[in-house]
């Protein structure tokens, strides 16, 4: 529904569907203790957070590239 209201091509459509789906997959990076932290992320705690969405399209690139 959003793609189609961006006017998004079929093949951006695909993915922005596949993104969906993995965006949070460079959580498995992030501590646990930092997920599930009651309180306030110090600095280099939210850092770490932050680098989880870098991940994922690192991942995907190198998953999606011919050998």
């Amino acid at each position: 529904m959003i793609a189609r209201a961006l006017g998004l091509s079929s093949e951006e459509t695909t993915d922005l569907v596949y993104a969906a789906r993995v965006h949070d997959v460079g959580k498995i990076f992030v501590p646990e203790r930092i997920l599930n932290k009651p309180g306030p992320l110090t600095d280099d705690e939210f850092l770490v957070v932050q680098m989880h969405a870098r991940v994922v399209p690192r991942l995907s690139a190198s998953s999606l590239t011919p050998p």
